[in-house]
């Protein structure tokens, strides 16, 4: 117990160097927004024992890298590099944990950043473990994860609308895109729930065959609920 406090403490050094290297106030680190049942915020250090609750999960891993995370103290440093590497973009792209506001208990994440071509792979690995050289930036992406018990509550559609409309309205963005694995059906309902087009099958990123969706502004503003 003495030395799993030793190592948190540590990597809370760590967390704040990372960012504070970057920049404390980034787009990123400063992003906050809630939505009917869930805050949306940057990662911190406390929540490394959250998240691996998430990413430690066989069943959730396998829809994403398919290994799940080794322990809290290997989550608190993966957390530590995704928000130095998130802190040093001019626009606030990142992974945001989804906090439900009845219990505070986190219960995923949501995505809005870069969608990685295969042939940029490596740069981007790069990027994210702290190279100077950001990547060309083409296609934006929306993706969301769960833990396996906030599995069919509706939390992922409810996140990815706002960080959809954070995309279209205050980005400017002209499309977003999202990628699945076939057998995800779970995913797939999402996306067809956002009004997402499906545009079949690629192995245009993340080098493995994915299904292909992408949003236009323009549907997206056709499909709004007028205020």
């Amino acid at each position: 117990m003495v030395k799993e406090a030793r190592v948190a403490r540590t990597m809370t050094r760590a967390f704040n160097e990372a960012t504070t290297a970057t920049d404390c106030s980034s787009p990123y680190t400063r992003f906050a927004r809630s939505t009917e049942r869930l805050h949306i915020r940057a990662w911190g250090p406390d929540d490394a024992e959250s998240a691996f609750k998430m990413y430690g999960d066989p069943e959730v891993a396998k829809y994403l890298t398919g290994q799940p995370e080794e322990s809290v103290e290997s989550q608190r440093k993966m957390l530590v590099t995704i928000s130095a590497s998130y802190s040093r973009f001019d626009r606030p792209f990142g992974s945001f944990p989804l906090i439900r506001k009845t219990d505070g208990e986190l219960v995923g994440a949501i995505l809005l950043k870069p969608l990685p071509r295969t042939e940029n792979l490596d740069q981007w690995r790069a990027f994210r473990d702290g190279s100077d050289i950001l990547p060309d930036v083409h296609e934006i992406e929306v993706g969301w994860h769960l833990r396996r018990e906030a599995w069919g509550h509706g939390y992922a559609t409810e996140a990815a609308r706002c960080v959809v409309e954070v995309g279209f309205v205050e980005m400017g963005l002209d499309e977003i895109y999202c990628v699945l694995y076939n057998e995800n059906k779970k995913s797939w309902r999402v996306a067809e729930r956002l009004h997402m087009k499906h545009l079949g099958q690629t192995d245009k990123f993340y080098g493995v065959s994915l299904e292909h969706f992408v949003l236009t502004r323009k549907s997206w503003e056709a499909g709004r609920e007028p205020t």
